[in-house]
C-alpha cells in the first residue's frame, strides 16, 4: 500500500448568504450534497478500477468540508476521516489555518498573492498528505477553494518538476493525480485512457 492517487477535493455548495447576512461556516446546501454523492461515484469508479483501492480522507474541519467528508467515506465504504483545522480557509477559520480572516497571503501593495507566503502554507499541506501517504492507495483532501485552486499544481510541482499552475475548480469537484503523473480536473465525463 502507498499513495498512487491524489484527490483535492472542493466541498459542496454552500450559501454564505441570508438575507444580506454573512453566515460563518455555513453547512452544505442540497445542491451542495448532490455534488459530493457525484463526486463519491467518480471517485468510488476511479478506485474500483484500481484493484478496489483503499482510500484515507483528510478533511478540513469547516462543516461544509465534514459534511461532504461524511458522505464520501459512507460512498467508499470507509469507517471515519481525518479532521485537520489547518485545511479549513476563510474569514471564520481557526487562527492557524491555510488562511484565517485577514491572513490571506496577499501582497496588498500589488494587490496579488504573497508567492512565499502561499509556498510555505503550500508546504505544510505537502507535510500533511507525506506524512499520511502510507495509509492508503488514495489520499482525498476535502477542503475549500483556496486549498484547492493551489494545492494540486504546488504537489506535482513539487514532486515531479512539473508546471500544470494553478486550476480553479467548481463546488464539488476534483483534481485527480496519478502515479503515472497525470493530473485531471474531476469531470463527470468518462476517460477511456485510464
Amino acid at each position: 500500500m502507498g499513495m498512487r492517487h491524489l484527490f483535492v477535493a472542493q466541498h459542496g455548495f454552500v450559501n454564505h448568504w441570508d438575507h444580506q447576512k454573512v453566515i460563518n461556516d455555513p453547512p452544505l446546501e442540497d445542491r451542495g450534497v448532490y455534488e459530493i454523492k457525484k463526486l463519491g461515484d467518480a471517485i468510488d469508479a476511479i478506485l474500483y478500477n484500481d484493484n478496489d483501492a483503499s482510500a484515507h480522507i483528510i478533511s478540513s474541519s469547516a462543516k461544509a468540508a465534514v459534511q461532504s467528508s461524511k458522505i464520501l467515506a459512507k460512498k467508499l465504504e470507509l469507517k471515519d476521516f481525518e479532521k485537520i483545522s489547518y485545511l479549513w480557509t476563510g474569514l471564520d477559520a481557526p487562527k492557524n489555518s491555510f488562511y484565517s480572516g485577514d491572513s490571506l497571503p496577499l501582497d496588498l501593495e500589488n494587490k496579488v498573492l504573497d508567492q512565499k507566503s502561499l509556498i510555505k502554507r503550500l508546504d505544510k499541506v505537502m507535510n500533511i498528505v507525506s506524512e499520511r501517504k502510507d495509509k492508503a492507495d488514495a489520499i482525498i483532501i476535502m477542503a475549500d477553494i483556496e486549498i484547492v485552486k493551489y494545492f494540486a499544481g504546488y504537489f506535482k510541482e513539487k514532486t515531479w518538476g512539473t508546471k500544470d499552475g494553478y486550476i480553479r475548480l467548481d463546488w464539488g469537484k476534483a483534481h485527480h493525480i496519478q502515479y503515472n503523473h497525470e493530473i485531471i480536473p474531476y469531470t463527470l465525463k468518462k476517460d477511456s485512457s485510464r
